[in-house]
């Protein structure tokens, strides 16, 4: 027997992660993704703009860019 696995079980969680990593202070910001709010927005608009990273249904392109530079960085808290 199959235990079906949940992703709408972990949303809350995650959108609290991702507020608190942008959307608090730029120190939070700073510490987690080592730039500010500001260079982060222009990050995520270039990527969208000349990069041709776009949102899903289920993920924002900030949400993308974060987990992102988290693999990269090593941490994975996903």
């Amino acid at each position: 027997m199959h235990t079906r696995y949940s992703l709408v079980s972990r949303v809350p969680g995650q959108i609290n992660y991702m507020r608190k990593v942008i959307g608090i202070s730029d120190e939070d910001c700073i510490n987690h993704l080592r730039m500010s709010r500001g260079v982060f927005s222009r990050f995520c608009h270039l990527l969208e703009t000349s990069g041709g990273l776009k949102s899903t249904r289920n993920c924002t392109i900030a949400e993308q860019v974060v987990m992102y530079l988290e693999r990269v960085e090593g941490r994975e808290r996903f």
